[in-house]
């Protein structure tokens, strides 16, 4: 059995692997975050929290930046 704390340490750093290639996509799209932000109707702050990996925002946030970069959500963790 996985120790609960193992299972958070894990979820962090996923989410943090996973909002590092959200960034570098929007870089490489030459999307700013702001441009970004509006772009899916979500607070620049939001954004900002996603690409940090922080787990604050919820998973329908993930999901609006993924799919307005092109990523589907199997490919996101790959």
């Amino acid at each position: 059995m996985i120790e609960p704390q193992f299972n958070t340490v894990l979820e962090n750093q996923l989410l943090l692997q996973l909002g590092d290639r959200l960034k570098r996509l929007r870089k490489e799209q030459g999307m700013g975050t702001v441009e970004m932000a509006a772009c899916i109707g979500m607070a620049r702050n939001t954004l900002r929290a996603i690409e940090s990996g922080d787990p604050g925002p919820s998973m329908g946030a993930y999901l609006r930046v993924m799919s307005a970069l092109g990523v589907s959500s199997e490919l996101a963790l790959l």
